[in-house]
């Protein structure tokens, strides 16, 4: 299928665990995340289409962080799911057709949003269908 594997160590710090179906607060985690060093270059695990850029925490211009609002990156694959890559500044355009391994972005300083909690940069990786039926992205 083409999907992403981790090659990077998934997140368990003080702030909580970044494996998929994890607790968190009133819901689970919907995905993994993945260490990262800020500022790296983060590659589509998957070949498809960009379908959506957007903002994280409804953290767009004029929010509480902006100028640096934290983005991220989705890819819709020919099999349908889709595929997001949430604390990635762009660097690809809506409806750019891509392949495995291309650059899709960089990684963003996602630890500064929680200065306190002790959590370690990442980059947050979610597989969903439909109307947001997450996949253990583990599965693939």
């Amino acid at each position: 299928m083409g999907l992403p594997t981790f090659t990077n160590p998934v997140r368990v710090d003080h702030a909580g665990d970044g494996h998929f179906g994890k607790p968190r607060g009133g819901h689970t985690h919907t995905g993994e995340d993945a260490l990262c060093i800020v500022g790296a270059t983060v590659r589509s695990g998957v070949a498809g289409k960009v379908t959506k850029l957007g903002f994280c925490y409804g953290s767009g211009p004029g929010a509480w962080d902006a100028p640096r609002p934290y983005r991220y990156v989705e890819v819709t694959c020919v099999e349908g799911l889709k595929h997001r890559y949430l604390y990635v500044e762009p660097s690809v355009d809506i409806g750019a057709r891509i392949t495995v391994g291309v650059p899709i972005g960089v990684a963003q300083d996602v630890a500064a949003r929680y200065p306190d909690s002790g959590m370690l940069a990442h980059v947050h990786y979610e597989v969903f269908e439909g109307d947001k039926q997450y996949l253990d992205p583990r599965q693939f």
